[in-house]
């Protein structure tokens, strides 16, 4: 509703609530909240961006900023271009940064298009720092901005349609729920581990 009303106002609250994609496992908020920031164009673009390359920030929250972006410039095509150079400028520091992050991103730029980041994809992908499952690797990038009409070597993989990145993209909370629950275990264990000490010491 806040959205169809164009109300730029409610873009902090949206954002705000990008870390419950994480915290409590709330796909509706990974699905929903981009489209909706999508919904309010340009405002959202910067918001969206500081989000997305803040790495303080969960994992696939950040990756909810960047679809956010991807959404912003589909919906409004007169900020395609600045949706092009946020989703650029967060790819800059890619060496330090989270690899799913960095395929998310470049995916998202390949959904728009952007022919221009194709230099910085190839550098990226040869330095193997971003998920190939995610990705795909430099010739599939190619194909999808429409650089190449079909793969020059033979691949692994499967070249991504943008479609079929559409369905990554909504089923992307299965990878996400894997890491929680392995983050989870891990936490168990350092609990029984601390009260197997506690018992040892009173012996």
């Amino acid at each position: 509703m806040l959205a169809q009303l164009d109300a730029v106002e409610a873009i902090p609250s949206f954002i705000a609530l990008l870390h419950y994609i994480d915290d409590d496992d709330d796909d509706y908020i990974g699905e929903e909240i981009p489209v909706m920031l999508g919904k309010l164009g340009a405002p959202a673009i910067d918001p969206c961006r500081e989000y997305l390359a803040d790495s303080s920030h969960s994992t696939f929250a950040r990756v909810a900023a960047g679809y956010a972006l991807s959404e912003v410039g589909k919906q409004h095509p007169e900020t395609r271009d600045a949706c092009v150079q946020a989703l650029i400028s967060t790819l800059q520091d890619y060496q330090n940064d989270d690899e799913t992050v960095n395929a998310f991103s470049l995916s998202y730029l390949a959904e728009l298009k952007a022919v221009e980041a194709a230099p910085l994809a190839e550098e990226i992908f040869k330095a193997g720092r971003a998920e190939i499952e995610v990705a795909g690797d430099y010739e599939d990038y190619q194909i999808r901005v429409g650089l190449l009409q079909k793969r020059v070597t033979q691949s692994k993989f499967r070249s991504i349609t943008d479609v079929e990145f559409s369905q990554i993209v909504a089923g992307f909370s299965t990878e996400k729920k894997r890491v929680r629950e392995t983050e989870k275990k891990a936490k168990n264990k350092r609990k029984q581990e601390k009260k197997a000490r506690k018992r040892h010491k009173k012996r």
